[in-house]
């Protein structure tokens, strides 16, 4: 009667522990998370960036596309190249002292959520190349290389920079549409490597699965997760 007990319990165990994959995974999340506290304290940051101010981006226009609570998102270029800049940020005149921390707790998390998602994934297909960065106010702003048009068709920005229209009723972009019917096999291969990159490398969830999270170029064609996951 003991042998099946022990077979079962040896099961148990081989079930319980991570594949070489997963226990890789975890390491290398660990990392990107220990290189990530370090800029935020200080240090170095955590990759080859060649942005490390606002003085290495130019014509920046804002705010582009959606301003949202806890990140302001705005375009411009560092030298030849079109860039998206997020600037983390938080309510400007909290009414108590105690939301002032939580403002900046919630700001502060997601950019951290956005950094390992550019940090941990740089140079996988479908996540858009994070060029570097900076503080302000203990906050990171992000500058990335533009992934092309949204698939967010009609997104409109008020004059206050709040994103107009219900973002779950979004329109699939024409140009999106067109570029499906008429190159459907590297549209497909595009989203496949997209979703395998955050979600089967990265190990990555996204909550917020709208069409305005994502990104389309034609020429070449790549899908690109814009909006990074938790």
């Amino acid at each position: 009667m003991r042998q099946p007990i022990l077979w079962l319990l040896a099961a148990i165990v081989v079930s319980a522990q991570q594949s070489p994959q997963e226990a890789s995974r975890a390491r290398f999340q660990r990392n990107t998370l220990v290189a990530i506290d370090a800029w935020l304290g200080g240090g170095p940051p955590p990759g080859p960036w060649r942005v490390t101010s606002p003085n290495n981006v130019t014509d920046v226009k804002h705010p582009l596309q959606r301003h949202g609570i806890v990140k302001a998102i705005s375009s411009g270029r560092v030298g030849d190249l079109q860039v998206v800049v997020k600037r983390a940020r938080r309510d400007e005149k909290p009414k108590r002292r105690d939301a002032e921390k939580r403002a900046h707790a919630l700001a502060l998390a997601h950019a951290k959520d956005e950094l390992a998602f550019l940090v941990g994934l740089r140079g996988r297909r479908g996540v858009p190349l994070l060029l570097g960065g900076w503080l302000e106010r203990g906050l990171p702003t992000l500058v990335v290389a533009d992934a092309g048009r949204s698939l967010a068709a009609g997104r409109t920005v008020t004059t206050n920079g709040a994103s107009a229209g219900d973002s779950r009723k979004l329109n699939i972009d024409g140009g999106y549409a067109a570029l499906a019917r008429a190159k459907p096999l590297a549209l497909a291969v595009a989203i496949l490597e997209c979703f395998e990159s955050f979600a089967g490398v990265g190990g990555l969830f996204l909550e917020d699965f709208r069409s305005d999270q994502f990104a389309y170029a034609a020429e070449p064609v790549s899908f690109a997760l814009v909006d990074g996951p938790r």
